[in-house]
């Protein structure tokens, strides 16, 4: 049968194809906008006892950019030997150099960065199958790439045998399956024989089918994918990207400021959350740190410290006055970056520093996120500075109130001495007009300098609580053995707005209030190491992505309207 159908269609392109002219350039009329598509193919799909030695011929609706379609075919599994790609008209002939391998499924995917001569692209990955045995592998691996843009990424699996180098396969060779992500992040490798296999999301921007970490971007999955003889269909394989950084990670410099002050640099940054005083895992800086003096030994009590807010790989530390004309030691240890390398112990002499700072004290509200200073009616006011303040000083000369003069009470909650969030105990007001005032010749910074000679003024302004919406849904895990808490973020599409988070300890129900209306898309994740952010993985050694989900369509936020029933469920 499949013989028959192979001679009729070959008989087809000698006739119509092959001995015609070559492509011409487009004629006139109105500009085309629909999109291209493949019409048929040789082998057709599902062809089976395909000869080892066929050509493949591709059929496209219209005239194809020949440029952007023969970057974006892929022959899955890559034989041995090269290809070769030439055109006749809209037919794209593909020449094998070698044979294929006997009683093997062969995919041959078309990327969506394939274009025709107008710029239209393929709208989805378009595949087909052929088998040079008796029979089609009918397993598939989907899910979806959750990024900003998706274009450029391609999906690439690795079969594993238990070989002693896969960690590295994704450095060394071509991938044995690679097909492109197309609309809404979506993807499909099908075709697959049943076994394990290692998937990755890659953005392979020299294009050479290696992972390059320096230059390419890459996501991971929670685990090695099987496709299973009784359960051809593996979903729910999501990726996140990022971009691995690969230099070490160390202590850098050690930089007096003054007799009281010092500023310490790393390499990378550090895993804030481990760090700040109220997180879930906190063990606080003190612990991590020990400075003394060289001449004497004696250690020199450090008296607060905390990890710069908006530098991440500095840490500022305050002392009981030192003597700058001595050399002093820092020793280090047992601290993390944020992709979980670690610092074991290190340590670094340093020396000097001036009797005082003239240094000016920067102030800032880096929470809620609001262009246009209006604000919901549950939010938290975060503040930072470039140095750190007494805390004491900061609470008692802080006043929020409302157009009508009424203060407002809340919680003071401390990260470290630069960085402090703001609860207020009630819900801020509808349509209401807010001043924060932060009295900065009464706030001391560290050294005993007050923050400023004026009054710091923030005016905020609250939205009309019937015009926002609200969100709710329910978590569910396959996976009920491992621990973690859920974090689940409505996105919102319109870039200059913003997001909303809300963490469930457990599986259930979740609730995400007073959300501006707007078009959304809900994502979340499980926070299994405790560290309050999403954690990608490392490529080599394996270390897997932790598991997250999304929600599969656009989320509507309507004004004074619930959008109910949303499912994320986590897959085992």
């Amino acid at each position: 049968m499949g013989h028959s159908r192979n001679r009729i269609a070959i008989l087809t392109i000698l006739l119509f194809a092959w001995g015609c002219a070559s492509m011409q350039p487009p004629g006139g009329g109105p500009e085309d906008k629909e999109a291209p598509e493949v019409i048929w193919t040789i082998p057709t799909n599902d062809s089976v006892r395909v000869s080892r030695k066929v050509d493949i011929f591709v059929a496209f609706s219209e005239k194809m950019n020949h440029e952007t379609i023969e970057n974006a075919v892929y022959l899955s599994p890559h034989p041995a030997g090269e290809i070769k790609l030439s055109w006749k008209k809209n037919v794209m002939k593909i020449e094998l150099e070698d044979s294929l391998e006997s009683n093997k499924t062969f995919v041959v995917t078309l990327g969506t960065d394939g274009k025709d001569i107008h710029a239209n692209a393929l709208q989805q990955a378009y595949s087909f199958a052929f088998s040079t045995g008796d029979s089609i592998d009918r397993g598939s691996i989907n899910g979806r790439v959750i990024a900003e843009n998706t274009k450029g990424i391609s999906i690439w699996s690795y079969r594993l045998g238990g070989q002693a180098n896969e960690d590295s396969l994704v450095y060394i060779r071509r991938a044995d399956y690679i097909t492109q992500v197309g609309a809404g992040g979506k993807y499909k490798l099908s075709y697959l024989s049943p076994g394990k296999y290692r998937v990755y999301a890659i953005a392979d921007l020299d294009a050479d089918y290696l992972y390059t970490p320096s230059s390419d971007y890459i996501g991971l999955t929670f685990k090695d994918v099987t496709v299973e003889p009784g359960k051809l269909d593996a979903t729910g394989n999501d990726f996140m990207m990022f971009q691995e950084d690969t230099a070490k990670f160390a202590l850098q410099a050690v930089v007096p400021v003054d007799r009281s002050q010092v500023v310490v640099g790393f390499s990378k940054p550090l895993m804030a959350e481990l760090y700040v005083e109220n997180g879930r895992r906190s063990d606080g800086l003190k612990k991590h740190f020990t400075m003394t003096d060289s001449s004497s030994g004696t250690e020199i009590p450090i008296r607060d410290i905390y990890l710069n807010p908006v530098k991440l790989n500095e840490i500022r530390i305050l002392t009981e006055p030192r003597n700058v004309q001595q050399r002093h030691s820092l020793s280090v240890r047992s601290l993390f970056s944020q992709t979980g390398e670690e610092i074991v112990s290190d340590d670094m002499s340093f020396g000097g520093g001036d009797d005082s700072s003239n240094i000016k004290i920067e102030t800032e509200m880096f929470r809620p996120q609001t262009k246009d200073g209006t604000v919901l009616a549950n939010d938290v006011f975060g503040f930072r500075f470039s140095n750190g303040v007494h805390r004491g000083s900061f609470e008692k000369y802080f006043h929020m109130r409302d157009s009508l003069g009424n203060r407002v009470n809340g919680l003071f909650t401390w990260a470290h001495s630069a960085q402090v969030e703001f609860q207020p105990s009630v819900l801020l007001q509808s349509r209401m007009a807010y001043t924060i005032d932060i009295i900065a010749d009464s706030v001391m910074d560290w050294s005993g300098k007050v923050v400023g000679d004026t009054v710091i003024k923030y005016f905020v302004n609250t939205f009309k609580t019937d015009s926002l919406g609200y969100v709710s849904g329910i978590v569910a895990d396959e996976d009920t053995a491992k621990p973690g808490t859920y974090h689940i973020t409505c996105r919102n599409l319109n870039r200059s707005m913003r997001d909303h988070s809300v963490r469930i300890d457990k599986t259930g129900v979740f609730n995400l209030n007073y959300l501006v209306p707007g078009r959304y898309s809900i994502v979340a994740f499980k926070d299994e190491d405790g560290n309050g952010i999403y954690s990608h993985g490392r490529v080599s050694p394996i270390i897997f992505s932790e598991r997250f989900t999304s929600y599969a369509d656009t989320v509507i936020v309507r004004p004074n309207w619930e959008t109910s029933n949303i499912l994320l469920r986590f897959k085992d």
